[in-house]
């Protein structure tokens, strides 16, 4: 697997066969990504790798992904996997803007429009904790806490 990831940093291009292999190691999840990355849906902010789902857009920062997959399965998603090829081929889209201050500049639509829904429990966790709403702190990103029900 370390080879293919070389050969597209190497190559900086998706070829059929690097395509084949990608496919065949990830599956749907690695089909996806290959169609977000050809259809340019994989932003390259100057804070944030952005990538556009069906529904919302998805925050992607190192090993992190704002999607329902990844913060309840705890796996790679396509978004993730979507970035990790874009960087190593060279493909992302640039941005030449903060995605954090598209959250501010939005006229008309509340922070909670903009960003995907976070209204879920944690995992193997419902009983025990719900999740609340947004901080009030915009200054470096979206911070979620969980209070415990009484």
């Amino acid at each position: 697997m370390s080879d293919l990831w070389q050969r597209m940093k190497e190559k900086r291009v998706l070829d059929s066969a690097v395509r084949e292999e990608l496919e065949a190691a990830f599956g749907a999840r690695g089909k996806k990504a290959l169609a977000a990355i050809d259809a340019g849906k994989v932003k390259q902010y100057r804070d944030f790798f952005v990538v556009e789902g069906r529904t919302a857009e998805y925050v992607v920062d190192e090993d992190f992904c704002t999607c329902r997959d990844f913060l309840y399965r705890g796996r790679t998603c396509w978004h993730l996997l979507a970035v990790r090829i874009a960087i190593a081929a060279d493909l992302a889209s640039p941005v030449d803007e903060w995605y954090q201050d598209r959250w501010k500049t939005r006229e008309g639509e509340s922070r909670a429009e903009i960003l995907p829904a976070w209204d879920y429990p944690a995992q193997n966790d419902t009983a025990a904790l719900s999740v609340c709403e947004p901080s009030r702190s915009y200054t470096t990103g979206p911070e979620f806490f969980r209070k415990k029900i009484q």
